[in-house]
């Protein structure tokens, strides 16, 4: 007879919960492609230049939630080191702000967004030696 406790470890509902979130962060991915090219193509004929910031953002979003995707499957899986990639999608996360911020010509922010990064450049050097 199989325990209940065997059968629900932590491990395992950790690595269920895991997956789910995976599915929600492939959904996401999904669901944000469909959307800029639905907004590429619906802005070809009106004027493209009058929603490229917002498409340049869901471009950069798509890029942060597959770093994300990328860091939770290599957690689930257990090979390398996982705090690693979660610092790489932080990075990520923040030079996708200082590129929006480039964009939009707002540059209030920008000197702290710089020191984070160079923090968290920091802490991803120490962390990969």
């Amino acid at each position: 007879m199989v325990n209940l406790k065997d059968r629900f470890s932590e491990a395992k509902i950790l690595r269920a919960i895991g997956y789910v979130v995976l599915a929600f962060l492939i959904f996401a991915a999904i669901l944000l492609t469909a959307y800029t090219v639905y907004t590429f193509v619906d802005k070809l004929s009106s004027g493209i230049l009058s929603d490229v910031n917002q498409m340049r953002a869901n471009a950069l979003t798509i890029i942060v939630v597959l770093e994300l995707y990328e860091s939770l499957k290599t957690f689930l899986t257990g090979k390398g080191r996982s705090l690693t990639y979660v610092v790489d999608a932080s990075i990520v996360l923040v030079v996708r702000e200082i590129i929006l911020q480039l964009f939009q010509k707002s540059t209030s922010e920008l000197p702290y967004l710089v020191l984070t990064v160079g923090v968290l450049a920091g802490v991803r050097y120490v962390l990969s030696r």
